[in-house]
């Protein structure tokens, strides 16, 4: 014998398990970009003198539509590291890629701005230096 037939499994113990993986798969669904590389973005990183007002989780844009967002901002010697993502797939960076924070709103929020250049192609996790 295989085992119980479904009408004599007990019906409270198969709606708990049914429930915790329903509410398993939502929870999964809805947060699947949070999981490291599984968001298709590809990490890049850029050095300023100064990085005042820019936040982890402002915006990263291209012609003012959004590709990504902030990621991490750390203190190096004399600069800041900003690391940011950008959307894989639909973007393409070239080696003299440039960066800048602007300001997005009346209120102060900034966003980086990145200008993509239009030799060659910037490698993942590659560093932007404070001259672009």
């Amino acid at each position: 014998m295989i085992g119980k037939s479904f009408l004599e499994r007990d019906a409270f113990r198969m709606g708990l398990i049914g429930t915790a993986l329903l509410i398993g798969g939502l929870l999964l669904a809805l947060n699947v970009k949070s999981i490291p590389g599984f968001n298709g973005a590809t990490t890049y990183r850029a050095e300023f003198a100064d990085a005042s007002g820019l936040a982890v989780g402002d915006s990263t844009q291209i012609a003012g539509v959004k590709v990504g967002e902030v990621t991490l901002i750390s203190l190096g010697e004399g600069k800041v590291d900003v690391e940011f993502d950008v959307d894989g797939g639909s973007v393409t960076l070239g080696d003299d890629t440039s960066v800048a924070i602007k300001v997005e709103t009346a209120l102060g929020r900034r966003y980086l701005e990145i200008t993509p250049g239009n030799h060659g192609q910037l490698a993942a996790d590659s560093t932007i230096p404070t001259s672009r």
